[in-house]
C-alpha cells in the first residue's frame, strides 16, 4: 500500500520567487498524482503562489505554513464552467478556488492564508449593478461572472482548521451536501471598504452535522448562511 505523504509544492518545480506565475498546471498535476499514488496533503509553503482553479482529487487534502498565500487569479477565464450548485439550483458555474468533490476526510489546515484577490470582481458587479439601475433593470448575484474562494461538495469528515480566507470574489466557503464537518479557528474576512459583494463567510447548504467554532468573520452579506435553496 502506499504511504501518505507531503508533497511541498517547491519540491516539485514550483517557485517561491514570483508571485505573478500562474501555478494552476503545476499544483494540479501534484494535486492529480498524489492521489494516483495513494493520498497526501499538498502543502504550501511561505511565499505567495498565484493560480486559479484547483480540484482536490480522493485522498488528497490542503496545508498552508505560516506565512504562505495561495493567490486566486483575477482573471474569470481561470476558473472553468462545470456543474455547480448557486442560490439554490443546479446549473453550471464557474468554479471556485479551491474545490473538493466526494473527498471524504478532506481538510484545509493553515496557518497560511488563502486570499481571493477579488477586487477586479468586485468592481464588475458594483460598474454592472449601476449600469442596471441606469436602466432600471435588476443585476443578480449571477449576472455577474466571479468566482467563489472554497466550494466542497458532496464530503463526508471534512475539517477547515487555523486558516485565513479572504478577499473572495463571491462567496468565501461553501459547503454543499457534505457530512460532519468541522471548521474551526479560522479567519474569514473581507474588506469594507471597497466593499465586496455577497462574500458570504460559510454557506452551509443541504449539510448535515456541521459544527463552526471560535472562527472571526469580517464579511460583506452574510457571515453565517444557513440554506437549502433560494
Amino acid at each position: 500500500a502506499a504511504r501518505s505523504q507531503d508533497y511541498v509544492i517547491t519540491k516539485y518545480g514550483i517557485s517561491d520567487n514570483d508571485s505573478t506565475k500562474l501555478n494552476t498546471t503545476a499544483i494540479q498535476r501534484l494535486i492529480d498524482n498524489a492521489s494516483t499514488k495513494g493520498g497526501g496533503t499538498i502543502v504550501i509553503p511561505k511565499g505567495v503562489y498565484l493560480t486559479g482553479a484547483l480540484f482536490f482529487k480522493p485522498k488528497t487534502k490542503l496545508r498552508l505554513m505560516e506565512g504562505a498565500v495561495l493567490k486566486g487569479s483575477d482573471d474569470i477565464a481561470d476558473y472553468p464552467l462545470i456543474p455547480s450548485r448557486m442560490e439554490g439550483h443546479n446549473l453550471d458555474y464557474y468554479a471556485a478556488l479551491v474545490n473538493a468533490y466526494h473527498v471524504d476526510n478532506f481538510s484545509i489546515t493553515g496557518p497560511g492564508t488563502i486570499n481571493g484577490n477579488g477586487a477586479k470582481f468586485w468592481q464588475s458587479f458594483w460598474t454592472q449593478s449601476a449600469a442596471g439601475r441606469a436602466q432600471r433593470k435588476a443585476v443578480t448575484n449571477l449576472d455577474v461572472h466571479r468566482p467563489r474562494l472554497v466550494f466542497i461538495w458532496g464530503c463526508n469528515k471534512v475539517n477547515l482548521k487555523d486558516v485565513k480566507l479572504c478577499n473572495s470574489g463571491f462567496w468565501t466557503t461553501h459547503l454543499y451536501q457534505c457530512t460532519n464537518v468541522l471548521v474551526e479557528n479560522c479567519d474569514i474576512r473581507s474588506p469594507f471598504k471597497p466593499a465586496a459583494p455577497s462574500t458570504d463567510g460559510i454557506d452551509i447548504d443541504v449539510c448535515k452535522k456541521v459544527t463552526v467554532r471560535n472562527c472571526y468573520f469580517s464579511v460583506n452579506d452574510d457571515a453565517i448562511a444557513i440554506k437549502g435553496g433560494k
